[in-house]
């Protein structure tokens, strides 16, 4: 897995990052305006982050959205 900081991935590059159960959810997501900005982890523990405007949510490897999360991006 790749992380942002090392390289600039396309957003096609980070979908395919995500698992099956993630990839459902992200398409709700993403038709709601949202923009997947990178995939932390691997695997079983990865976590989708996705923003919209100033708004933040991620997906977890189960595919559950977090709208509220402890994150901060830089």
């Amino acid at each position: 897995m790749l992380e942002k900081r090392v390289c600039q991935l396309s957003a096609k590059q980070w979908q395919d990052e995500l698992n099956n159960a993630q990839r459902v959810s992200a398409r709700t997501l993403m038709g709601l305006g949202y923009d997947l900005e990178f995939v932390r982890g691997v695997d079983h523990n990865s976590l989708a982050v996705f923003t919209l405007g100033e708004s933040i949510v991620t997906i977890d490897a189960e595919g559950d959205t977090n709208t509220t999360p402890n994150i901060s991006i830089r």
